[in-house]
């Protein structure tokens, strides 16, 4: 099971934030514990590439993190997702693979998207770019979600 973490410890510089976000795979974390990045504008790619291939019986797509050599590659067929974790340094290397629901990955993405923006609703922050994106992607899944 999945469980993306993402914490409260923002840092806002020029229209976007950085927080502390990475993913709990059963335990293991991917990319690491410290890893920081732009989760407004990740979570907003993310939700795309699963609203895009939700309906597809078989798709290969790719989660991109918007620093640093970690991506996800999913591989769906009917309603399982195949999900390998690559670290691309030197050398390709896949750290982690597991295969569940597409519906239960975009469960969660949903819920750490909903907390993510009521975070930053009441942080105040100016104008952050890509938040309006993930509002609109977000809406959408959670039609694909209830459709279910």
């Amino acid at each position: 099971m999945i469980k993306i973490k993402c914490f409260e410890d923002f840092e806002y510089s020029y229209k976007n934030v950085t927080v502390t976000f990475f993913l709990d795979i059963n335990g293991n974390v991917f990319p690491g514990e410290q890893w920081t990045d732009f989760a407004i504008t990740v979570l907003s790619w993310w939700t795309k590439e699963v609203i895009e291939n939700y309906h597809l019986e078989h798709a290969d797509f790719i989660l991109y993190f918007m620093d640093g050599p970690y991506r996800i590659e999913c591989s769906k067929s009917g309603t399982s997702l195949r999900m390998n974790f690559i670290e691309d340094k030197k050398e390709i290397r896949s750290l982690y693979t597991i295969v569940e629901s597409i519906d239960s990955f975009a469960h969660e993405l949903i819920e750490v998207s909903t907390i993510l923006i009521k975070s930053v609703k009441k942080h105040r922050f100016g104008k952050i770019n890509e938040l309006r994106n993930l509002k609109k992607s977000l809406k959408v899944l959670m039609s694909l979600e209830n459709s279910q």
